[in-house]
């Protein structure tokens, strides 16, 4: 599934749509284009309902597609999993793929497709693949923000202000969603996905390193080299000071030899902390995935809307920022 490596560069607003984010010569900046929503300037307005044929009676007005992809790109660095799952440019609000089903090993190992050995002049037997299909329907992430009148004078700050706003918040939610969204009215998570294995802890409500050990033996094989270990903080504190044998010194979390960065890994595989994880005494203070089975369409822009309220009260606005549909590969 894509690179194998663990540590692969992000992926990016244009490596996922495989274009340039079209430019804009009357918005320059995310504060811009607030101010001119709330101005109600006809000539910028009419720019952002145009872009990617998004129109005012669609729901709002585009954000800016140059601005949007750096809020997409920065917020790569703030996610945990965003860089890491299979990512499907959406066109529309549903999504069909097509793919082969394997979640059966025993008829074949992809597919329901085995090799067999045949001696001179046999014939092969024929076999039809197992083929399934994957649905991914569109969800809005949206924020609500209050906005004054006053914050509204200084462009340049809001613009700095609300980006940065955007891009961790766009980050932290799509994390939440990936590890333990609910599937009703948001994307369906990893802790209870159907291919999700729990293994039963040796001690309650502790983290031993036979558990670690029991979780490594039930990964996928075909993903041990692609595999990160994502740990909740509480569940951190315990792997820091967690040792293979007792008395040796020995520590299961290491570092990445050579990385030029610190990369912590348990066992060979990439260490991340996430405070979406539940607590480390709770199901899921600890989960290994390969993340490249995990499926996350996006759409190409984020929307603005406004409503007014009476004078005196703030100005809110409401970013719809991004449409997308998750779902497990599996």
């Amino acid at each position: 599934m894509n690179d194998a490596n663990p540590f692969r560069p992000r992926r990016t607003w244009r490596e996922v749509f495989g274009r340039e984010p079209q430019s804009d010569s009357g918005v320059k900046t995310f504060g811009d284009a607030v101010v001119a929503l709330y101005h109600n300037d006809e000539e910028k307005l009419r720019q952002l309902r145009t872009m990617n044929a998004i129109h005012g009676v669609e729901g709002g007005f585009a954000v800016p597609e140059v601005l949007w992809s750096q809020i997409y790109d920065s917020g790569l660095e703030q996610s945990v999993c965003l860089g890491r799952v299979q990512i499907f440019p959406m066109t529309s609000d549903a999504m069909h793929i097509a793919g082969w089903d394997s979640a059966d090993h025993t008829t074949g190992p992809v597919a329901s497709v085995r090799g067999t050995w045949i001696g001179e002049g046999e014939t092969a037997s024929a076999v039809t693949p197992q083929l399934r299909s994957l649905s991914m329907f569109a969800k809005k992430l949206g924020l609500y923000i209050g906005i004054t009148s006053e914050c509204l004078q200084d462009a340049t700050a809001l613009s700095i202000s609300l980006g940065t706003m955007m891009r961790n918040s766009l980050a932290f939610s799509l994390d939440q969603a990936i590890l333990t969204g609910s599937g009703i009215a948001q994307p369906f998570g990893i802790l209870d996905a159907p291919a999700t294995i729990s293994v039963a802890r040796a001690t309650s409500s502790n983290i031993a390193f036979a558990d670690v050990a029991n979780m490594m033996g039930r990964l996928l094989p075909s993903s041990l080299d692609k595999a990160v270990w994502i740990a909740s903080p509480s569940t951190f504190a315990v792997l820091v000071s967690m040792v293979v044998t007792a008395g040796t010194g020995e520590l299961v979390l290491g570092y990445r030899p050579g990385a030029s960065d610190i990369q912590m890994q348990v066992l060979g595989s990439p260490l991340l902390v996430s405070e979406k994880l539940p607590e480390m005494h709770a199901r899921g203070g600890l989960a290994l995935c390969d993340l490249s089975y995990y499926c996350l369409g996006m759409r190409e822009t984020g929307r603005l809307k406004k409503r007014i309220r009476p004078p005196g009260r703030k100005t809110s606005l409401i970013c719809a920022s991004c449409s997308g549909s998750m779902a497990n590969l599996w």
